[in-house]
Parts: structure tokens; C-alpha cells; sequence
């Protein structure tokens, strides 16, 4: 607990500094995950099951996150909801009506050498969604539907370590697949260092939010505490693929 009435720069300092150190406890390349990835033998990871399986609970998790990022909460402002937008269409509104959803589908495609199994439009309301999906990525998707409409604490941790978990993914791949790097969801998301922009700009917007409403602070700190816990519950829950298809 916060003790006492802290002033904007006070709330400012503290909101960095915890969210900078739930990045370092929670960083992705840190996970046994993508070590396992990579080391994993290439002929059963060219396997279709396996290819098929990571697809699904990845690209579930990815797309949870993008389809709440429309429920933020405290960004009504025409500013803020202009700033929201921009990183909304980076997602969702590239030019040519590309996406990174279909950037990642792309991606499995050339891997798998045919699309995955599961069809875009199987990836919808989140509900449905769940029926198809393991218990651990279940209980991720369930998170995000929870606590991205009640803070921003969840937004700006995974906006703060996708280009982490990205390039620990690209890591545990090229191994197996080497011209992974030059697909369009590598170059768009991590070579571009497009989630790095990402991150900041979550940041600073949410600095923003707690310069005027600073009451929000704790929420928004419990909100980006247990995003990072579900971030290490889904690589459990993909290393878990590795493990029982070993």
C-alpha cells in the first residue's frame, strides 16, 4: 500500500520503477520456453501437431490481447483515444489490410509449408474461443478478458515485453526454420523494433492518466503484477506442447 497522498511526480517516479521491475522478473527470454525451443530436435518441431498446437495457443493469446486492447479504460480523452488508435492500427490496420494476425499466420504457413489448421475466423469472441483451448491458455485468455478494462497496468506490461518475447520466439525458431527472420511478422513486430515504440508510447500515455488521476495508481500496478504472472503461465503453457510431444 501507497501511505499517504503521493503528488504526480512522486506517482510518476513510482510507477516506472515498479513497472521496470515486474519487466525484469517477468522477462520472457528468460523462460525455459524458447531455450527449449531452440534446442528442441528440428524434425519433430517440423511435425504438423506441434506446429499446429503452438499456432493455436500463441496466436489465441496474441489475439486476446488485441481484441481487449479496444476496452482500455481512462482513455476517453480525443488525445489519448488518438493515441490509443495509432498503436490499434498498427495491429490491426496496416496498409494493403494487413494484420499481425494473418503476418503470424503467414509465418506458421511457410514453417508448416500449409496454413494451420485453425481458421481466422475461429480466432472471434473470446468466449467461443475458449471451448477449443487448453486449461493454461484458458485461464490467459480469461485474464485478459478480466483486467484490460479495469486498468492500464495490463496494456502497458505486454506492450513493455513483446519485443522480448518476440525476439526470444524469432530465437527459438531460426534454428530450425533460418529464413523465419525475413517473414513479415519478424521484420514488422521485432526487426523494426515497432513493440519497442509500442512500449514507450503505453508508458507514457499511461503517465499521463496517473499525472491527473493518481488514485489509479495501485490498480494500475496490481493490473500490470498479474499480466506478468499470465505471460509466464502462457510459456508455460507452450513449453508444455514441447514437452509432451517429446
Amino acid at each position: 500500500m501507497i501511505q499517504g497522498t503521493p503528488n504526480s511526480l512522486m506517482v510518476d517516479e513510482i510507477f516506472h520503477k515498479v513497472i521496470a521491475d515486474l519487466g525484469i522478473k517477468h522477462r520472457p527470454s528468460r523462460h525455459s520456453f524458447f531455450s527449449r525451443l531452440a534446442a528442441y530436435p528440428t524434425a519433430e518441431l517440423h511435425s504438423p501437431p506441434v506446429l499446429n498446437e503452438l499456432y493455436k495457443r500463441y496466436q489465441s493469446a496474441m489475439h486476446a490481447s488485441r481484441a481487449m486492447g479496444y476496452f482500455l479504460p481512462h482513455l476517453d480523452t480525443i488525445a489519448l483515444r488518438i493515441r490509443k488508435l495509432r498503436i490499434l492500427a498498427d495491429d490491426d490496420g496496416i496498409p494493403g489490410g494487413d494484420t499481425h494476425h494473418f503476418q503470424l499466420r503467414r509465418t506458421w504457413t511457410s514453417m508448416l509449408g500449409c496454413p494451420p489448421l485453425m481458421k481466422d475466423d475461429e480466432f472471434g469472441e473470446l468466449d467461443d474461443l475458449k471451448k477449443c483451448l487448453d486449461p493454461m491458455t484458458t485461464a490467459f485468455v480469461t485474464l485478459v478478458q478480466e483486467i484490460y478494462p479495469q486498468s492500464l497496468g495490463p496494456w502497458v506490461m505486454v506492450e513493455g515485453l513483446a519485443h522480448d518475447w518476440i525476439g526470444a520466439l524469432l530465437t527459438g525458431l531460426i534454428p530450425h526454420f533460418e529464413a523465419i527472420d525475413s517473414t513479415d511478422y519478424f521484420m514488422e513486430n521485432f526487426s523494426n523494433c515497432l513493440e519497442e515504440k509500442h512500449a514507450q508510447e503505453a508508458l507514457d500515455v499511461t503517465s499521463v492518466v496517473l499525472c491527473h488521476r493518481p488514485e489509479l495508481l495501485e490498480e494500475t500496478i496490481e493490473g500490470a503484477r498479474r499480466m506478468g504472472e499470465g505471460l509466464d503461465m502462457l510459456w508455460s503453457t507452450l513449453e508444455s506442447v514441447l514437452i509432451v510431444t517429446k
